[in-house]
């Protein structure tokens, strides 16, 4: 019996597409030289900058990717995610981002929270809903 291997053969060309997908939506993110770290290991440390992403964390990318994989038809459907941290954040971002305002967010991070909260006619007459710890906020 031929063993079957979920993962694709050919990882380079999929890691190509997946960057094709998401260019045109994520920031360019830089390296950044640390002469701290390099210091202490005898060689040259860049540190990626991933916290100049949209949602401060690199989990827009992952996030972006698979939402944007999506047929069409499923990315107008409900996206569930079980995260309510920056991979949620960063799926609230991507729903916002092409205009589903619909977002349900439990237990999210306290400084996202705090930003919608902050910025919520943004929303209003966009039909959105917010959950915060079981507590439902309508703005119509």
């Amino acid at each position: 019996m031929k063993h079957h291997n979920p993962i694709s053969t050919n990882i380079y060309k999929e890691v190509l597409a997946a960057e094709k997908r998401i260019r045109p939506h994520i920031r360019k993110t830089y390296l950044e030289y640390s002469p701290y770290l390099s210091s202490k290991v005898d060689g040259r440390v860049y540190l990626k900058l991933e916290c100049m992403q949209h949602t401060g964390s690199f989990k827009y990318r992952g996030a972006l990717n698979k939402f944007l994989s999506l047929s069409p038809e499923d990315r107008q459907g409900p996206v569930i995610t079980a995260s309510s941290g920056n991979h949620g954040t960063a799926f609230a971002a991507i729903r916002h981002m092409i205009g589903q305002h619909q977002i349900l967010i439990e237990g999210a991070a306290a400084l996202w929270v705090a930003c919608l909260l902050k910025d919520k006619d943004r929303f209003k007459g966009k039909n959105t809903v917010l959950i915060i710890s079981g507590k439902k906020l309508h703005w119509n």
